[in-house]
């Protein structure tokens, strides 16, 4: 059976790494992707990855950049430019359909849709509570989580 790579957001150094689980070792170089490298303690760099139901690409959240980079999984590589979003994006997760992706944007206090075929905000930010940390998708079908019950249908939810 084939495993899957795991990709690491390295908040402090503007990288993402990527580790073949198989053998449990970082694959080449890191990936500089275009944000800022954090000030421990002050802000972060690149903060959460999503990847599409696909397994083509991925997005990371850049925190202190206030913006999303798309990276190609196949390539291992930078795709076009960095997609401004709102101030602060904490958190990102890409909707089951793999249509859009929503970032939780913690500064500004709201939520940003991005239509991912054409990587471009859609629509003004929706402001949503004061900082917003986390996102989450909910798949179209029934699941149960550890001791919370089943849960059904999608729903998007930013937490306060």
């Amino acid at each position: 059976m084939a495993t899957s790579p795991v990709y690491v957001a390295n908040v402090n150094d503007g990288t993402i790494s990527k580790i073949d689980t198989s053998t449990f070792t970082v694959v080449g170089s890191a990936l500089a992707i275009g944000g800022r490298p954090s000030v421990p303690g002050t802000d972060y760099g690149p903060y959460v990855i999503a990847i599409d139901p696909a397994g083509t690409y991925a997005y990371v959240a850049n925190y202190n950049t206030n913006n999303v980079t798309k990276i190609s999984l196949a390539s291992f590589t930078v795709v076009g430019s960095l997609l401004t979003v709102g101030a602060g994006p904490q958190s990102i997760v890409i909707d089951p359909a793999g249509t859009y992706a929503y970032t939780s944007n913690y500064t500004a206090g709201t939520v940003t849709k991005i239509n991912l075929s054409t990587f471009t905000t859609v629509g003004s930010a929706l402001a949503v509570g004061n900082g917003p940390f986390s996102i989450v998708a909910a798949v179209e079908a029934a699941f149960t989580a550890p001791g919370a019950g089943v849960h059904a249908g999608r729903r998007l939810l930013a937490v306060s």
